[in-house]
């Protein structure tokens, strides 16, 4: 990924980690699914957490989706 992009999404979208899913799963050319199956999550759920900028996820989950992306 170009260091603009990274800047970019840091300055504009990173205030939540909505946002911060959503553009590394894209960045990583994943569908919802596919984050899911490596998650050991419902697809349903990877949406959910998308979708709700506010939604208080626990710890291990956010872990989960962290290791997946990483």
């Amino acid at each position: 990924m170009r260091s603009e992009t990274v800047n970019l999404f840091v300055k504009h979208h990173s205030r939540t980690i909505a946002a911060q899913v959503l553009f590394f799963r894209i960045h990583r050319g994943l569908t919802q699914k596919q984050l899911a199956e490596m998650c050991g999550m419902k697809q349903s759920a990877i949406a959910r957490l998308e979708k709700t900028p506010d939604a208080r996820w626990t710890t291990p989950t956010l872990m989960k989706i962290a290791a997946a992306l990483d």
